[in-house]
């Protein structure tokens, strides 16, 4: 199971799945504001996306998004249901890896590429968001200690603030 994390990694992961024997595609689309519709949609692709027996599985959304939504409004001084999230929401494990944008922006980037990274580095993958790309970070996944449970891991939501100023070294690239 793996989620790949962008703004928008429909298309790119439907294409992939599209022209991979190994691969399927769960897309969910755009997530609703509400934390808590969030979830349902979530709960949803994910109960779809563990149904598929293929190599691997590609999810386009996080199932701790409407945790992640809720810590980034938070970190951004908005109003928001960090708690209700964490307790409510019931969020399933997280996948065995993150494939993300590497575009990404903040305050993101600083969960997916700073936090999740920091708990498993071999685990969270910066990739540029495209079919090929996709392919060529699954065929070389590493490995590494696996995540917390997803409730264990949306808690951790409650204490993570990111330093500012920091810069995210991922290879090549520098995410601020």
């Amino acid at each position: 199971m793996v989620a790949v994390v962008a703004e928008s990694a429909a298309s790119a992961i439907v294409r992939l799945a599209e022209n991979a024997a190994n691969v399927a595609a769960e897309a969910s689309g755009d997530l609703p504001d509400s934390w808590s519709e969030a979830a349902a949609v979530t709960r949803a692709t994910w109960g779809r996306a563990v149904r598929h027996r293929l190599i691997y599985t590609v999810v386009d959304v996080d199932p701790l998004a409407p945790v992640v939504m809720e810590w980034s409004r938070r970190l951004m001084g908005q109003e928001h249901e960090l708690e209700l999230a964490i307790g409510a929401s019931n969020p399933p494990d997280p996948p065995d890896f993150y494939l993300v944008d590497e575009h990404l922006g903040h305050p993101l980037v600083d969960w997916y590429l700073g936090h999740l990274r920091s708990l498993s580095p071999g685990r969270v993958v910066p990739v540029r968001l495209d079919p090929d790309s996709i392919s060529h970070a699954l065929g070389s996944l590493g490995y590494g200690p696996p995540f917390p449970s997803g409730k264990d891991l949306a808690a951790t939501a409650r204490d993570f603030v990111p330093l500012p100023g920091l810069s995210i070294m991922t290879g090549e690239h520098t995410f601020d």
